[in-house]
């Protein structure tokens, strides 16, 4: 298991130790590196504000939003 920064409630956050999850971990990603999964769930919806760069894979059965 990982640690993630929410910036919403200021806290660090748990999160899966990689592969695919079937729930969404609420965070938005500007890189996925290399050898990591990323995938946002159906009736989900991941916004960026900027480029995604994708090195590993992304798996969208949801909505992916770049602003």
């Amino acid at each position: 298991m990982g640690l993630k920064f929410n910036p919403l409630t200021g806290q660090f956050d748990l999160v899966g130790s990689g592969g695919t999850s079937s729930s969404a971990d609420n965070f938005s990603y500007e890189k996925i590196p290399t050898g990591s999964t990323v995938e946002i769930p159906i009736n989900q919806q991941m916004i960026t504000h900027q480029n995604l760069l994708i090195d590993g894979t992304l798996i969208s059965t949801g909505t992916l939003v770049i602003i």
